[in-house]
């Protein structure tokens, strides 16, 4: 069976907020929090973890729709009041679809835990973090600041995410207005911590902060967290073709994208090279070389078998890990030029040159993953493929009689006993028959 992958078009989702969530327990070795949508593979989520036993360390942080553990940031912080501790980080979502959040601490907690969880689109997932920070304060009066301290950011447009956690047990009472130019996104009944975010127009120092809007001095502790805007412009018209699309069978695959930013030659002092980046539950076999692929726009790439490096005049290839990376020929032109349809077979269907003989397996469980086009280029986007069982398809067609026939001119219209017939004639290609019955001969001259 054959499975068409179904892409979004057009430009990147632009960086912002998509959803919020948050969990909070008593007594436990474990908080969890669930997003109410969906969310989407390529995108990260940001988190900030409060748990009330100095004693106890955060060991990890999980997610169902994450690859491993998230990336832990100040951890842990502990209060002056050595009430609580707190903790921040992220991780890149690798699956799309529900997604629980858990947050996993050395022991049971002999108080209240929280998470907080946002998910956040447009980040550069390879370098998502440009900058964090994490600051406690006590007894900080009713209107007076809570903030997490001043970062100083590198990347224009950044999205600010900011924590501020209710550092001993207030509860109800801890109510926080969020900081100038930033949204309020979830106030502390629920993960004992409020957040806020904003996206900072322009690089350089930058604090969370919140106003203490309760009705009593409190202790608190703030975070922030810079997530960086992916860069470059998005491939477009994505798709990937799957010649089996069950779990865990091997398949063929044919990409088509057109790229936005040209690909220069790896001699160029801005040289170029075109990854696909495929969901770790795939498996690129061992032995998958450059045979196994055949790439081209109106021009067919020639690739340098079975060395597979670039070299003046061929393409390079290397399959590392989850990764299929093609390096452009050792010159400094440009190999593709912006708008360009780019066409890739991997598998058998790779006919130009060498046969291909290795092939990609799919994952073993039925699911949507993700598979990116990115690179050194510039453009990156991501394409949604679907693993499914094979299904059985019935179907019911209507019989039908249709009969045509040549019109002779009647010469001599007598049937074969010598009866006489009625010319039916001599013009009309159809004979109009009307309903038929069965067993019973028509006969027409």
């Amino acid at each position: 069976m054959a499975l068409v992958c179904v892409p979004g078009h057009g430009a990147r989702a632009a960086i912002g907020f998509v959803q919020v969530q948050g969990g909070e327990g008593f007594n436990v070795a474990s908080v969890a929090a669930t997003f109410n949508s969906n969310v989407t593979s390529g995108n990260i989520i940001g988190i900030g973890v409060i748990w009330g036993s100095t004693s106890l360390t955060l060991n990890n942080v999980t997610a169902t729709c994450v690859t491993g553990n998230f990336t832990l940031l100040d951890n842990p912080t502990t209060h002056s009041n050595n009430i609580t501790r707190a903790a921040q980080g992220y991780g890149v979502i690798s699956k799309s679809g529900s997604c629980t959040v858990t947050a996993n601490f050395s022991g049971s907690s002999t108080a209240g835990v929280g998470i907080s969880v946002h998910e956040v689109s447009g980040v550069n997932t390879s370098t998502p973090l440009d900058g964090h920070a994490m600051n406690v304060q006590a007894l900080v009066a009713v209107g007076s600041i809570f903030t997490s301290g001043n970062i100083t950011t590198s990347q224009s447009k950044d999205y600010m995410m900011g924590t501020g956690f209710d550092a001993a047990g207030n509860g109800t009472n801890f109510i926080l207005l969020p900081g100038a130019g930033f949204t309020l996104r979830k106030t502390a009944d629920l993960g004992r911590s409020a957040t806020e975010d904003k996206i900072q127009s322009s690089a350089g120092s930058i604090a969370a902060t919140f106003t203490n809007n309760g009705s009593f001095a409190m202790d608190g502790t703030t975070g922030i967290m810079a997530f960086e805007p992916a860069s470059g412009l998005q491939v477009s018209s994505r798709s990937d073709t799957l010649s089996d699309s069950r779990p865990s069978a091997t398949s063929n695959h044919t990409f088509a994208f057109t790229v936005n930013n040209s690909i220069v030659g790896s001699s160029a002092s801005n040289s170029s090279t075109l990854t696909l980046i495929f969901d770790p539950a795939f498996q690129l076999p061992v032995g998958m070389d450059c045979g196994d692929i055949d790439a081209a726009t109106s021009v067919q790439f020639g690739f340098n078998y079975p060395a597979c490096k670039a070299t003046a005049t061929a393409w390079g290839f290397s399959a590392t890990g989850s990764v299929i990376t093609l390096v452009p020929p050792s010159g400094t032109g440009v190999y593709v030029p912006t708008s360009t349809q780019v066409t890739i077979n991997i598998g058998s269907n790779a006919t130009v040159g060498q046969q291909g003989s290795h092939w990609i397996t799919n994952p073993s469980s039925s699911g949507i993953y993700t598979i990116s086009v990115g690179g050194t280029f510039g453009g990156s986007g991501n394409m949604l493929v679907s693993i499914n069982s094979g299904v059985t398809v019935q179907a019911t067609v209507a019989e039908s009689l249709a009969l045509t026939v040549s019109s002779v001119a009647a010469v001599n219209c007598t049937a074969d006993d010598g009866a006489s017939v009625t010319a039916i004639g001599t013009t009309s290609t159809t004979i109009p028959f009307g309903n038929v019955s069965l067993n019973t001969f028509y006969i027409g001259c």
